[in-house]
């Protein structure tokens, strides 16, 4: 592709997720930080296998405690159970939107699973789910609901829906739901697929200038295309557009891992000699380091925090054009 359309392609991208941006309404959505009830261990089931304690007719003493994140006196226990009244629907396609949810759970109303989320069965938590967002339909009630939410973790410091900052759970419309996703997800995208056309054409002006070996060029185009492809991968927006957690995640971690070798090797190349060999061994240990964490992570040997808490940073933070 010649400059002109890399251009031409950028501009595109930017008037459209613009456009988006700005056209993009939600109606009232129901935030739902507050009024949440707990109580941990596992329900036992009746004969169907249905939970006695999502049952009317069952006495069950519940807890009040918000947000419904990590209550206390656990134990522990790695069962918790969660209880949350929401008003009558007046809504044509009444959603629950959930975020950052890192654990396996299930959603129950009128006595019968409506949602599942993980396998209950494994010891680590669904690495992914750190990028995924969740929607669950709800069927139209003049009366009002009662959710329950069965919810299971073997981590001793993270149980329960993490209803603070730019996490929410939210009750609405789907249309609106959707709306909000993509009102509060664009401008991280066009970041995102800003540094990326930035880093291919500094990829093109080093295949075009080889015989120079300008290398600050190959590595300004590393930095800003990786760092481009954690922002678009962890943003919520790209669910609606490449629905796949696994595949979301492990770019992002590859963004991560990447874009500090392109930075510290670009600045290699512009700073005064007596620096140059303390920033090569920066990106080096930082290439070996970053790539041996990623495989490890593919292959499902280790579970690294730091670069999970990256992508978090990265997922919620961005720019806003108005």
């Amino acid at each position: 592709m010649t400059i002109m359309r890399y251009r031409l392609l950028f501009g595109c991208i930017i008037v459209i997720f613009i456009s988006c941006g700005r056209i993009c309404l939600c109606g009232e959505l129901i935030d739902l930080d507050n009024g949440w009830q707990y109580r941990y261990g596992d329900s036992p089931v009746d004969e169907a296998g249905v939970p006695l304690w999502i049952k009317k007719d069952v006495a069950v003493h519940w807890r009040s405690f918000s947000p419904p994140f990590n209550p206390p006196e656990r134990n522990k226990r790695n069962f918790l159970w969660l209880k949350k009244n929401l008003p009558a629907s007046k809504f044509n396609h009444p959603t629950l939107y959930l975020t950052n949810v890192m654990t396996d759970f299930q959603v129950y109303s009128n006595e019968e699973s409506i949602y599942s989320f993980g396998s209950f069965k494994s010891n680590k938590r669904d690495r992914s789910s750190v990028i995924s967002w969740h929607l669950i339909p709800l069927k139209p009630e003049p009366e009002g609901y009662t959710l329950y939410f069965r919810i299971y973790s073997t981590d001793q410091d993270y149980i329960g829906i993490p209803v603070m900052a730019d996490n929410k759970a939210l009750f609405g419309d789907h249309a609106d739901v959707l709306g909000f996703v993509v009102k509060n997800g664009w401008d991280r995208f066009v970041l995102g697929c800003f540094f990326m056309l930035v880093g291919i054409f500094s990829f093109d002006a080093f295949m075009h200038r080889f015989a120079k070996k300008p290398y600050y060029l190959l590595s300004f185009g590393i930095f800003t295309f990786f760092i481009g492809l954690a922002f678009a991968l962890s943003n919520d927006l790209m669910q609606l557009i490449f629905d796949c957690s696994p595949v979301r995640y492990f770019g992002s971690l590859l963004g991560v891992v990447l874009f500090p070798v392109g930075f510290f090797s670009f600045f290699e190349y512009i700073v005064l000699k007596q620096q140059k060999r303390t920033l090569r061994v920066i990106w080096q240990v930082l290439l070996v380091y970053g790539l041996m964490i990623w495989i490890l992570d593919l292959v499902n040997i280790i579970h690294y925090n730091t670069y999970l808490f990256a992508i978090i940073l990265l997922k919620n933070t961005g720019v806003k054009f108005v």
